[in-house]
């Protein structure tokens, strides 16, 4: 009698102890999910692709993944944007494991602010696990962001003295101090600044090694021309000027950069600009980019 009792016991202590097992049933290895929980696209670019990947193993059929938009309050679709697919559901081929849902802004030409639609996977034709494996279901959906690009440029909006980091091999992690100076507006969406305080990043890094104290240096305005005329294609123009001299007359300069691609985004107020060395032997021509956000 005992003996049974014991083994009653047990089979009631195994049965408390698996019912306390979190639910562990999906498979690691199949499953479909959005690429990023986060798109971001200007609303003057032709598409915004947003990638679904499936993944298995061995699959010798086609899958067919439905997904669904959740446009924000305001956002409607046919005036801000469009959805390129042909229906809401992704057709994965055999051998194929990323399919792309593409949106299409549309350019209102008004600076109304950004746009966000949540696209959300809904089901599939295999029943694999949507989002990534694990019981949250991360990555099963996906916030677009339509990036609103039709705030002007003026001539003020970049001015006074900025910080910007100044990406390069040794002093990267550094801010440099510069001063922007507007000198006029050429045509709507072209606007002259004069630049100064270039290589100020690298003498901070260096403690001021080769000179006293930052008064013995006089940094030189270099002119910069921003061009914004097509917000899609944002260009900018740096003339050969010396932007840094010391009391002992050791200059440096920049090469010339005529109409070269700039990545800016003026409703954010950030910039980035490459530039290079002349005059140094340490720097090779390297390309230096100074990387700054107007707050």
């Amino acid at each position: 009698m005992k003996k049974i009792l014991n083994i009653i016991l047990v089979i009631l202590l195994f049965s408390s102890c698996e019912n306390n097992i979190p639910d562990q049933s999906y498979n690691e290895n199949w499953f479909v999910a959005f690429e990023n929980t986060n798109v971001k696209g200007k609303e003057s670019v032709s598409e915004i692709q947003i990638p679904v990947i499936l993944a298995d193993n061995g699959r010798k059929e086609v899958v067919t993944v439905d997904f669904e938009l959740a446009p924000a309050e305001g956002v409607i679709e046919g005036i801000h944007y469009n959805l390129l697919n042909e229906s809401n559901t992704l057709t994965f081929e055999v051998g194929v494991g990323v399919e792309y849902i593409t949106i299409i802004p549309i350019d209102d030409l008004e600076p109304i602010g950004d746009k966000s639609i949540q696209i959300t996977i809904t089901s599939n034709s295999k029943n694999y696990a949507i989002g990534l494996p694990g019981p949250d279901q991360n990555q099963s959906t996906c916030e677009l962001t339509i990036k609103e690009d039709d705030c002007p440029l003026t001539l003020e909006l970049f001015s006074g003295q900025i910080e910007g980091l100044e990406d390069s091999p040794w002093w990267k992690d550094c801010p440099g101090k510069y001063e922007w100076i507007p000198i006029e507006e050429i045509e709507p969406g072209k606007i002259k600044y004069e630049i100064s305080g270039w290589f100020y990043a690298q003498l901070l890094t260096s403690g001021w090694a080769w000179y006293e104290s930052e008064s013995e240096l006089s940094f030189f305005g270099t002119t910069v021309i921003i061009d914004v005329t097509n917000p899609a294609d944002p260009r900018y123009t740096m003339l050969e000027e010396v932007f840094m001299i010391d009391s002992e007359g050791w200059e440096l300069s920049t090469k010339p950069v005529n109409n070269e691609s700039l990545s800016i985004d003026i409703c954010s107020k950030y910039v980035e600009i490459p530039y290079t060395v002349l005059g140094t032997s340490w720097a090779h021509g390297y390309i230096f980019t100074v990387k700054f956000q107007f707050d």
